[in-house]
């Protein structure tokens, strides 16, 4: 469904593709959204409509806000023109006046830039930090300053639940689509040429120069400036060390020899372009751009267009690959835009190869000078030599590879990771973080040898302490059999007095104050001979260790006499509890005994628990 909205964004109209008599939504990367439609004179949209929303072709929980900018009556059809909103409010409503974030990740740089605005920054996975100024600039500018520092493709959208707008959202993506295995010859007929540009615009090396060095006087009252600019000079690139190109120190140029070989001067000279980026004050940064920018001059420029129909489905920002016949040369290239006919799918129109429109974010923006990662002309050689395995540059795995073919992947945040193809997979060779890997393997090396050692000397000790438990144990074997036969005896005095406890407590609860006073000094009477058997046994095993069984003897006759008073005087308080002839616990007023768990004829003390000892 299609929502038509007014000035305050209330929904107002919902449309079908029935509805429309035409329907060609246009998406490109970095690049406002627009859409055209005709309704039939008849179904004209009201008055008071400002806003139109499309479900996202890919993902219709998502919907593209645009805004309506133009109407054309005919005489059956009614022709509307929209525009993506997103990018019109960000470039009109509010500025940033001044912000200087310092090495800041892609996420933290683009809140500030989204700071103020109706739209809320969501998913983001670029990597990278960078360093800039917003200063006097709108929103939409700031955005673009910061993709054309770390690179990227921005998409907004909108979410609807019920009648109603639900959030606004921008994701901050390295890049949409995916590779695909498709591949297609320069010439075929399932491509068209739209542009093709002339090799006047080649260049082969590049001679970058950043922002200028800051200049302090020391003077307070004059004003500072900048000097030189920063070059590359200091930087030095190894293709041994995993860098794309061989770059020595004290250089200040970037070359590509192959494309020097292949597009160069007619005296082997490459062909230079001096590039300025007034926004970058870092050498290792401004060189990773001057690659970029060299990536995406150093070959001929060309834009192709297919359709659905011809060259099956494909989306924005999947990777097909070229073939050139007439050089061993190819090169992968995206789908940089799609035409989608709403109407009639396979009539989808896309744009592939080199964007040579000249309307992205950036170029709508900024022009040559920026650092633009911009993804639409971004495109993947590859080098092959006869006889020996082919090299390949870019940020996307080449296509049919062959054992022993390199690859330098171009990483978000500027690194490069080598990889070789055994037969089966891509190899990591190197990577930014291989010097990290050694070290922390090292390191964990040791950790675990260390680790290792201490278990030993943890089992050798557990040993020496397991022997001298054991002459220990043989030791006091006698002294143990000893006390566990006290224990045991001692343990049946215990619960026949907790037994007793338990049941004088249960029975007597309901009794007056008095008889509960009797209860509690029952209780305590009791606690005191459990005690002094408790005590009697212990000193006995303490004191007569060396003499085991006459302990053991005395210690059961001191437990069977402290057994027999508790007994006696458990009875006596029972018999003092008497009223009337009635004993409430025996019930002695009747010819039957009754016991805690309500069998008769039974005599209560055998069923008595005693409290357990302290």
């Amino acid at each position: 469904m299609i929502y038509i909205f007014d000035k305050t964004q209330a929904i107002i109209k919902v449309l079908t593709n029935d509805d429309f008599t035409a329907a060609h939504l246009n998406f490109k990367i970095n690049t406002a959204t627009t859409f055209e439609f005709s309704l039939p004179a008849s179904k004209a949209l009201p008055s008071d409509s400002k806003y139109v929303a499309t479900p996202h072709p890919l993902d219709d929980s998502k919907f593209i806000m645009l805004r309506l900018t133009e109407r054309v009556d005919n005489t059956e059809t009614i022709d509307y023109s929209a525009y993506e909103l997103a990018y019109q409010e960000l470039a009109t409503d509010g500025y940033i006046e001044d912000k200087r974030p310092q090495n800041q990740s892609a996420l933290n740089l683009m809140k500030i830039a989204l700071d103020g605005t109706n739209w809320e920054l969501n998913n983001v996975n670029v990597s990278g930090t960078a360093t800039t100024n917003f200063y006097y600039v709108d929103h939409l500018s700031a955005i673009s300053n910061v993709v054309d520092l770390l690179g990227g493709e921005i998409v907004f959208y909108i979410e609807i639940q019920g009648n109603a707008i639900s959030g606004r959202y921008m994701d901050y993506l390295a890049r949409q689509g995916s590779d695909t295995s498709k591949v297609f010859a320069s010439g075929s007929n399932l491509l068209t040429v739209e542009r093709q540009s002339d090799t006047s615009g080649i260049y082969t090396a590049i001679l970058p120069r950043g922002k200028g060095e800051e200049i302090d006087n020391g003077d307070a009252d004059t004003p500072d400036g900048y000097g030189r600019r920063i070059n590359i000079s200091d930087v030095e690139w190894k293709k041994s060390s995993g860098k794309p190109l061989d770059k020595p120190k004290g250089s200040i140029v970037l070359s590509d020899p192959d494309a020097t070989a292949e597009w160069g001067q007619i005296n082997g000279n490459a062909r230079l372009l001096l590039q300025t980026y007034d926004d970058i004050d870092d050498v290792n940064v401004l060189i990773q751009s001057a690659y970029k920018t060299l990536q995406s001059v150093n070959h001929p420029q060309i834009q192709y267009s297919a359709t659905v129909a011809d060259v099956g489905g494909l989306s924005l920002g999947d990777t097909v690959l070229i073939m050139h016949g007439d050089r061993d040369l190819s090169y992968k290239t995206r789908v940089f835009e799609v035409k989608y006919d709403l109407l009639a799918p396979d009539q989808t129109e896309l744009s592939l190869g080199d964007d040579l429109s000249s309307n992205s974010i950036t170029s709508q923006i900024n022009n040559l000078n920026a650092v633009a990662d911009t993804t639409s002309s971004q495109t993947q050689w590859t080098i092959n030599q006869i006889g020996r395995p082919s090299t390949t540059f870019g940020n996307t795995e080449p296509a049919n590879p062959k054992v022993g073919d390199v690859f330098f992947k171009e990483l978000p945040d500027g690194g490069t990771e080598i990889y070789r193809w055994n037969g089966d997979i891509w190899e990591l060779l190197a990577s930014p973080t291989t010097a990290d890997d050694i070290a922390a393997a090292v390191d964990d090396a040791v950790t675990q040898a260390k680790a290792h050692t201490d278990e030993v000397k943890q089992s050798l000790s557990g040993d020496i302490e397991t022997a001298k438990s054991q002459a220990a144990s043989q030791a006091s074997t006698a002294e143990a059999n000893a006390k566990s036969t006290a224990t045991s005896q001692f343990n049946q005095a215990q619960s026949a007095l907790s037994a007793a406890k338990s049941d004088l407590t249960n029975s007597i609860a309901s009794e007056a104050s008095a008889r509960n006073a009797a209860v509690s000094a029952a209780n305590s009477q009791a606690q005191t001979y459990a005690n002094q058997a408790k005590a009697d046994a212990l000193n006995a095993v303490n004191k007569e260790v060396s003499d085991r069984q006459s302990a053991v003897s005395a210690l059961d006759t001191k437990a069977t006499n402290a057994v027999n008073q508790a007994k006696s005087d458990i009875n006596d308080t029972i018999n003092a509890l008497s009223v009337g002839g009635r004993n409430y616990i025996l019930d002695t007023a009747n010819p039957k005994t009754q016991t805690s768990n309500g069998t008769d004829n039974q005599n209560l003390y055998d069923k008595a628990k005693f409290y357990s000892p302290i």
